[in-house]
C-alpha cells in the first residue's frame, strides 16, 4: 500500500507525540533550582539529598515520593562511598567488626587517583569493608579516594584480629550546618548547602542499616572539615560552639557517650601564629576557626587533634593529591593506634579513667 505524502506526515506527528508522551513517562524533565526550592519548602518532610539527586537526573521518577526512610542508602553524603565497593563482603562470623566513621569535605572526600594506586591499596583485602550502596563492600577505589584507604589498612595492621568497617559521610564544598543534628533549611543556606541535605541524617542512617544486617563497634569519628565556614567570620567566630554541640549530639544517638573523636588539621598553636600572615592573606575570617580545632582537647573529653602540616596537593595547592591523601590516612592511623594504645595500658588506678599520658603528641 502506498502511502501519500500528507498521510506519512499524519502518522510522523503521531508518532513522534507518542514518543515523546513515552519518554517524559520514563523521564520527566528535571527540576530547575528555583523550582526545586519552591517544592522542598513545601515538603519540608522530604530529605533535600533526595531532591537533589533526582535533580540530577540520579533517581527514578517516582523520587519525588521518596525520602531516605525508603532508601536510606541514597543520601548525597554516601555518593563517594558508594563509588568504593568493590563487591558485595560477608561479614566474618568469628572476626569482631570495628567500625570508623569518616566525616567531612572535600579533603576527606579526596582527590586521590585511584589509577595511581599500587598493591594492597587497588586490591581487596580480607579484613577491610566500606559501607556502600547499602551494604559492606571490600573497599577497592574506583575514582578519587581520600585518607580511609591508607588508614584502613594500618587499622587492620593495628587490630590483625578485627574486621575494619569504613563508614563515610563527606561531601566537598560544605559547610558544618550540613550536619547540624536539628538540620534546618535556612541554617544550612548560610554555607550554600540547603539542596544537599542532611548530611548529619545520612550518617545515622548509614549506621542504623549497617546495624541491621551486622554487629560492630564504632571506634572512633575522624573529622576533616572547616574550608566553608572559614570564609564567614561568624561561622569560624561559632565554630567551636557548633561542633560541641554536634558531637554531644553525635555520641548520644549512637549510643557511645566516650567516642572518640580524631580532628584533622593543618597546625597546632604555635604553628597557626608562625603561618598567621599567609592564613590570613589567603583566608582571611578563618583564624578562629582553626584555633578551635588545635584546641580541641581542651573543650571536648576525649577529643584529639590530629596535625598533618602542609601535604602534597594537586595543582590548586588546596587539595591533598593521592600522595598527600596516602600520607593523611598514615598519620591518622597512628593517631589512632597512639590512642589505643594508651588506652589500653590505661592505669588500674587511675582515679578519674582518663587516659593516663596525652595520646596525640603537640
Amino acid at each position: 500500500m502506498r502511502l501519500s505524502l500528507r498521510q506519512v506526515c499524519f502518522l510522523l506527528t503521531g508518532l513522534i507525540a507518542s514518543l515523546a508522551s513515552t519518554s517524559c513517562s520514563v523521564k520527566p524533565q528535571l527540576f530547575g533550582k528555583t523550582e526545586l526550592d519552591q517544592t522542598f519548602l513545601k515538603y519540608r518532610d522530604v530529605n533535600a539529598s533526595e531532591w537533589y539527586a533526582y535533580r540530577e537526573g540520579e533517581l527514578h521518577p517516582n523520587a519525588r515520593e521518596l525520602t531516605l526512610e525508603h532508601d536510606p542508602s541514597r543520601g548525597i553524603g554516601l555518593k563517594e562511598a558508594n563509588s568504593m565497593g568493590g563487591g558485595e563482603a560477608s561479614i566474618i562470623p568469628t572476626t569482631p567488626l570495628r567500625v570508623f566513621l569518616l566525616m567531612g569535605q572535600s579533603n576527606m572526600v579526596g582527590h586521590g587517583r585511584s589509577s595511581k594506586l599500587t598493591e594492597p591499596y587497588n586490591q581487596a583485602h580480607p579484613r577491610i569493608r566500606i559501607w556502600s550502596r547499602g551494604k559492606w563492600q571490600y573497599m577497592v577505589p574506583k575514582r578519587n579516594f581520600g585518607p580511609e584507604v591508607t588508614f584502613a589498612h594500618e587499622m587492620a595492621n593495628h587490630f590483625p584480629n578485627d574486621t575494619i568497617g569504613i563508614i563515610k559521610v563527606a561531601v566537598g564544598g560544605t559547610g558544618m550546618n550540613a550536619w547540624k543534628p536539628d538540620w534546618e533549611w535556612s541554617e544550612a543556606s548560610k554555607t550554600g548547602d540547603a539542596l544537599k541535605g542532611s548530611l548529619y541524617r545520612d550518617m545515622i542512617n548509614a549506621v542504623s542499616e549497617a546495624y541491621r544486617i551486622s554487629n560492630f563497634e564504632i571506634s572512633g569519628f575522624i573529622w576533616k572539615q572547616g574550608g566553608r565556614d572559614g570564609k564567614k567570620i561568624e561561622l569560624a567566630e561559632s565554630y567551636q560552639e557548633r561542633f560541641i554541640e554536634f558531637v554531644n549530639h553525635m555520641r548520644n544517638d549512637l549510643g557511645v557517650p566516650e567516642l572518640p573523636v580524631f580532628v584533622l588539621t593543618y597546625f597546632n598553636e604555635a604553628g597557626l601564629e608562625e603561618h598567621r600572615k599567609i592564613l590570613d592573606k589567603v583566608r582571611p575570617n578563618a583564624y578562629p576557626l582553626y584555633l578551635s580545632k588545635a584546641r580541641v582537647a581542651d573543650y571536648l573529653d576525649n577529643a584529639f587533634p590530629v596535625y598533618h602540616g602542609r601535604l602534597p596537593t594537586v595543582i590548586d595547592q588546596v587539595h591533598f593529591n593521592t600522595e598527600g591523601q596516602l600520607m593523611l590516612g598514615k598519620m591518622t592511623a597512628q593517631a589512632v593506634s597512639q590512642y589505643y594504645r594508651t588506652f589500653e595500658a590505661r592505669l588500674p588506678d587511675s582515679p578519674s579513667g582518663k587516659i593516663v599520658d596525652p595520646p596525640i603528641p603537640k
